[in-house]
């Protein structure tokens, strides 16, 4: 064994003769045992061997609190300690040598742990001591392993980065590894450097990572997933509420001269959708105003074309609107693909083409293409600026179904919260189409990585509440309270450890209706709730009821919003199509609007048109407030929706 390097976890007793249970053999035997032992017998120590370091131990299980540490074991610690102060780094490096961690009680095993640490930095060993101060801080607790933490941190920064990696090849899978390839994958993202930031991110495949180094890896995974991506553009540029746009030209007045364009999936798998969107448009066009009826030849024009949701119906479709020659500009489509075809053609042709979708890179370098549609970088930014501005929120989890949507969402809410401060302290996924929700639960609460003794206070506390429900009522509620109290002797909480204000939901309202209740049921209380769109829908509290209750969520457009011309808007189409408004009407119908708004303003050609909506920079429409950028991109505030007994409430 190379000098200087302590030898511990070594197995006792070897020498140890086997006792027999009868009389004065008994007795010779342990005085024969208590012999050896006073005399140091130990295993044979294992022959030298040059370079590699010191492995360092798996936690051993904590030792019963009677446990007392052997006095030769003291005395050997506290001369080698001794002799660190003093600076005899040989004597230290002997003693420490003969120190066995499995023959000293908690605390005295703790103070060794440090000896060691202090005897690596002591020595110029880095690795060994970011191998000891590792063990050290995952045996402490509380403020204590914060600042053994801080140590660590210390002991990273005047590394180059090629000797981090180096010690994380030579520890392979042994603490601190993990550590060193987060670091190293920070670093490498800071310089820009992403494919070895990723290479860093990948060695941590196998390892086993504590739960705020899984939480780091994720978080440095989106940073390096994020760069660059267009979805996220809109972060940060919300515009302002629709209550501070009063005296801005936009939805409503009457409807202007002219001839626009509707290309939508009509028919196929949304055409419910699509022909709401074609509601709003015909709305705004005052198709169904009486005054308009039966002018004939008056208002606004609309040419609707059917695309199926096929991309090569919906280019043709463009084409056609294009060669009439009064077509200053057209709406839609809806799904991606045909969306795509829609946005080449247009530009191929010089027609102003307003699309429905969120995906930004849709208008990227297409002057004749605008996107109008509700990104989720907008809802996760309006949700961080209430979540931390308005409600005080500083620590949330993120509970997510693994599929592409909630995924985004995991990644632009985290990103949107840490810019404003706030902390991300616990992730879980789901499986899309779970409907058991108790894993991922479990897993946020502290169920994850249970040392043995947290495993029998579970156990202790199951049976105390099993108990309880064959008790009479005042013993057994006395009795489920104090199940609830247990706690580590040292005061530590046992799960559900509840360490965040907020949890963040990116689902639909049916999942969400799942969720809330297997929330309460596993004791997670005293969190507010919030979430992204898919919430809105008035079957969300028939099914969550009162677990919802507090909880808020973003929504593309809300028909309760106290302002006059959304009032007007929602009376309006429930009185013309006989169903209440939708975001999708509200969008169709903020579409034409903008069109006509451009109108009246005397842009009567595609090329007029197309400037006109440019050099439109704010739009308050019943959809929310838009401003339109340079790039043909609109950054749109989306409408925040709570729940206040029973009801959805629109918050300002």
């Amino acid at each position: 064994m190379r000098r200087g390097a302590p030898r511990i976890g070594r197995r006792e007793g070897r020498c140890a003769p086997v006792l027999w249970r009868h009389g004065w053999l008994r007795a010779a035997a342990l005085a024969l045992v208590a012999a050896l032992v006073a005399t140091g017998c130990r295993a044979p120590a294992p022959a030298p061997r040059p370079a590699p370091p010191p492995r360092v131990p798996a936690p051993q299980p904590t030792p019963e609190p009677e446990q007392r540490s052997d006095p030769e074991q003291l005395r050997r610690l506290a001369e080698a300690t001794d002799a660190l102060a003093e600076g005899a780094l040989e004597v230290a490096r002997f003693e420490a040598e003969q120190i066995q961690l499995g023959q000293l009680a908690p605390e005295a095993r703790l103070q060794a742990i440090r000896f060691f640490a202090d005897l690596a930095l002591a020595s110029d060993q880095p690795v060994d001591a970011l191998r000891w101060l590792s063990l050290l801080r995952d045996r402490e607790t509380g403020y204590r392993a914060e600042a053994v933490q801080s140590e660590i941190a210390d002991l990273f920064r005047p590394q180059s980065t090629a000797t981090l990696v180096a010690s994380a090849e030579t520890l392979g899978g042994r603490p601190p590894a993990a550590e060193i390839w987060l670091e190293v994958a920070r670093r490498e993202l800071r310089s820009d450097q992403r494919e070895r930031a990723q290479i860093a991110l990948d060695r941590l495949d196998g390892l086993r990572l504590r739960e705020p180094q899984q939480l780091e890896a994720e978080r440095l995974a989106m940073q390096l997933g994020a760069r660059g991506r267009p979805d996220t553009a809109a972060a940060g540029r919300l515009p302002p509420r629709l209550s501070e746009l009063r005296g801005v030209p936009g939805a409503g007045g009457e409807p202007a001269q002219g001839v626009i364009g509707v290309v939508l999936p009509l028919t196929g798998p949304v055409a419910r959708v699509a022909e709401e969107t074609l509601q709003g448009v015909l709305l705004a066009a005052g198709i169904f105003d009486p005054e308009m009826r039966g002018a004939l030849g008056g208002g606004l024009q609309v040419e609707v074309r059917d695309t199926r949701g096929d991309p090569a119906r919906a280019a043709a479709a463009i084409r056609e609107l294009s060669e009439r020659g009064d077509v200053v500009a057209a709406i839609g489509p809806l799904l991606r693909d045909e969306t795509q075809a829609a946005a080449r053609e247009a530009e191929s042709v010089g027609l102003p083409l307003l699309t429905l979708t969120r995906r930004e890179a849709v208008a990227a370098e297409r002057p004749e293409v605008f996107r109008l549609g509700l990104t989720r970088a907008a809802e996760a930014e309006a949700l961080a600026e209430h979540a931390v501005d308005r409600v005080g929120i500083q620590r949330v989890a993120i509970l997510y179904p693994r599929d592409e949507y909630g995924e985004e969402f995991r990644t632009l809410l985290w990103l949107a919260l840490e810019e404003r401060g706030a902390q991300i302290v616990g992730v879980a996924g789901y499986d899309p189409g779970a409907t058991d929700f108790a894993g991922p639960i479990r897993s946020l609460v502290g169920y994850d990585f249970l040392d043995p003794g947290t495993q029998e206070l579970l156990a202790e506390r199951e049976k105390m509440l099993d108990r309880a429900k064959r008790l009479p009522p005042e013993e057994a509620k006395e009795l489920r309270t104090e199940a609830r109290e247990l706690a580590h002797p040292d005061g530590r909480p046992i799960p559900p450890i509840i360490d965040f204000d907020a949890l963040f939901i990116p689902d639909a309202h049916d999942k969400v209706g799942l969720i809330a209740p297997a929330l309460a049921y596993h004791q997670v209380s005293g969190v507010r709730l919030f979430g992204s769109s898919g919430w809105h829908h008035p079957e969300l509290m028939e099914i969550a009821g009162r677990h919802v209750e507090g909880a808020f969520f973003a929504s593309g457009f809300d028909p309760a919003y106290p302002s006059p011309f959304v009032q007007e808007f929602s009376r309006r189409f429930e009185m013309s199509f006989g169903a209440p408004a939708t975001v999708f009407g509200a969008q169709g119908f903020d579409a034409a609007n903008l069109i006509q708004l451009q109108m009246l303003r005397g842009a009567t050609t595609a090329d007029a048109m197309r400037d006109a909506i440019l050099a439109t920079r704010l739009f308050p429409g019943v959809s929310g407030a838009m401003a339109l950028e340079a790039d043909g991109n609109v950054s749109r505030r989306p409408f925040l929706v709570g729940i206040q007994r029973g009801k959805p409430t629109s918050i300002e």
